[in-house]
């Protein structure tokens, strides 16, 4: 270069660099300077979620939630299940992300990271949850018989929480199979 300056581009970003400059005269070239260090700067990436919560946990889902990132465009969403080895990903412009079609009493994992125009942060802590488990009726208790007559009996028992129906089975107490009915 003719000028006592030079800009010089496409240099690799938060790497170090030395540089030195000699002089071209009509006589010849002059002796190296001495050589200068420099670093270029390092591209900003964004910053990683923080302020994970896992809320609205059922049978077969859960509502992931984090804090927003500055600067960041959408995030990549990790789920696993604990004892996987794979996570698979999902993409949401939210700060929230409900999972959906899990296993019932099952444990999971998950992790997000923030993607800006500067690149992808790095993931955010690990956190844990178990699916609730599908709740099974109680078994019915208090059974009596009451009003036997020649041809019939009354059974009863007390009522189970929950319980939209009952299955009452009988047989005679020489047979090995129970006849069935619902009420």
């Amino acid at each position: 270069t003719a000028s006592t300056s030079y800009a010089l581009t496409g240099l690799a970003s938060g790497t170090a660099y030395n540089w030195m400059v000699n002089a071209v005269c009509a006589s010849g070239t002059s002796a190296n300077s001495t050589v200068l260090n420099f670093t270029t700067t390092a591209v900003a990436t964004c910053g990683t979620p923080t302020g994970n919560a896992t809320s609205a946990i059922t049978t077969t889902g859960a509502t992931l939630s984090w804090t927003a990132v500055s600067g960041a465009t959408s995030y990549n969403v990790q789920y696993k299940l604990a004892s996987a080895a794979t996570y698979t990903s999902v993409s949401t412009a939210s700060t929230s992300y409900a999972l959906t079609g899990l296993a019932s009493g099952t444990a999971y994992n998950w992790r997000v990271s923030a993607v800006c125009a500067s690149g992808t942060s790095a993931n955010s802590t690990v956190l844990n949850f178990t699916t609730t488990t599908i709740a099974t009726c109680g078994t019915p208790s208090g059974n009596a018989t009451s009003s036997i007559t020649t041809t019939g009996a009354t059974f009863s028992w007390t009522a189970v929480s929950g319980a939209t129906s009952y299955n009452v089975q009988y047989k005679l107490a020489s047979a090995a199979t129970y006849t069935s009915v619902s009420t």
